[in-house]
């Protein structure tokens, strides 16, 4: 429960600081939302093969993902 709460908070400094998230759903998408100011990237793509090497470009960069199982537990709340 304490890591959730972490993430929680962690999500909700990023979204005070830059409100835009970025809706990725394909390579370009990717490349766009990096160079952005942007500080989120909600993953809509990717295989159980491709999805750590665009977790890696995400973070590479220093913004968060937000994966559609936090999503969703936020939305539900």
């Amino acid at each position: 429960m304490k890591l959730y709460r972490k993430v929680k908070k962690e999500l909700s400094e990023a979204i005070v600081e830059s409100p835009i998230i970025a809706a990725v759903k394909d390579e370009a998408g990717l490349a766009e939302s990096l160079s952005a100011e942007c500080r989120l990237i909600f993953i809509l793509y990717g295989t159980v093969c491709s999805i750590s090497t665009i977790v890696e470009k995400i973070k590479s960069k220093g913004k968060l993902l937000l994966p559609v199982r936090i999503w969703l537990k936020l939305c539900l709340e």
